[in-house]
């Protein structure tokens, strides 16, 4: 009979069972390191045309998903999952006139603009750095 996969969030400030064996004195405090069955799970780490890949993902999502209204959501790469939000805007404009003397009002698209709020992965650890970039990326 298999056992269940064991999971932990470890963070270095707190004490750590003996029998994983290395020192996570050298970790920093607030950064907190995943052991799964004893072994340290790394960070993902993305190179630069991932990134473009992640942020064209993001911004195909804003296109259909929210129909570049504006809203939220959550677009998944390569075990990181992001969450954006996006902001259409919109400008009140006049049109042409009828013989009657009225007129037509219309919304005219102005621009757009996306916030990054987190990058994420399974574990819940934060990607800062990849959010800055993706904002920039999408912006």
């Amino acid at each position: 009979m298999k056992t269940p996969k064991e999971e932990y969030a470890v963070y270095p400030s707190l004490s750590v069972p003996a029998r994983y064996g290395y020192d996570l004195h050298t970790k920093s405090k607030d950064e907190p390191i995943v052991v799964v069955c004893g072994i340290e799970e790394p960070k993902i780490h993305l190179v630069p045309s991932e990134l473009q890949e992640f942020a064209r993902q993001i911004n195909e999502a804003i296109t259909h998903d929210l129909g570049l209204e504006s809203g939220t959501c959550e677009v998944e790469y390569r075990g990181l999952t992001a969450s954006v939000d996006f902001y259409a805007e919109y400008e009140s404009s006049i049109g042409g006139s009828h013989d009657d003397g009225s007129v037509e009002r219309y919304a005219e698209y102005t621009g757009d603009r996306v916030y990054v709020r987190v990058v994420y992965d399974q574990y819940g650890r934060e990607y800062p750095d990849y959010a800055i970039i993706l904002e920039k990326q999408l912006n």
